[in-house]
């Protein structure tokens, strides 16, 4: 701000009197805390866009992997190896995708090959925000993979379903 100031009170010696000087120099002031909240703003509203745009990609991948579960009947049988068939038709192919009981257990991860291992996932912030809002999400490291995800569940009553994207350029430029 003093850097500003400076570069400020140079041009106003060269320019001619005092009221000038100050006027200008409130104008310039004025305009660039203009510029600034203009350009916070527009990056607030950039933010929420592309996070909207995600979770309504992520939101179509649960909706086709819960069909899929009530068309074939994979939570009965709990043979979710068809949820691998859909995911390799997705279009995003580091989808991560992963069915839950109501309860918490893991059923299916389409990143972990010993789902045994896993913790239970009801505490998860993504699984407890959609157990009282339907859907929920969130950014966080994976305990499973070590890798950052956003994560997008949503609760089916008997089971959740969640997809997640690892963080990349290819999301935060989602």
């Amino acid at each position: 701000m003093t850097l500003i100031y400076n570069f400020m009170q140079k041009l106003i010696q060269k320019s001619g009197s005092k009221y000038k000087k100050r006027l200008f120099f409130f104008f310039f002031l004025i305009v660039l805390i203009f510029s600034v909240l203009i350009g916070g703003f527009q990056y607030s509203q950039e933010r929420l866009y592309r996070r909207e745009k995600l979770e309504y990609a992520l939101n179509i991948y649960t909706q086709q992997v819960h069909e899929l579960i009530q068309k074939k009947g994979l939570n009965k049988t709990l043979n979710f190896s068809e949820v691998d068939t859909l995911r390799a038709l997705m279009p995003d192919k580091d989808i991560r995708i992963s069915v839950i009981t109501a309860k918490g257990k893991v059923v299916y991860d389409s990143y972990v090959e010993n789902i045994e291992r896993l913790d239970n996932h009801i505490n998860r912030p993504e699984v407890q925000k959609s157990l009282h809002s339907q859907k929920g999400s969130n950014i966080r490291l994976s305990g499973s993979t070590g890798q950052s995800y956003y994560y997008y569940s949503k609760n089916y009553y008997e089971y959740f379903v969640r997809t997640a994207l690892p963080i990349n350029e290819s999301v935060l430029s989602f």
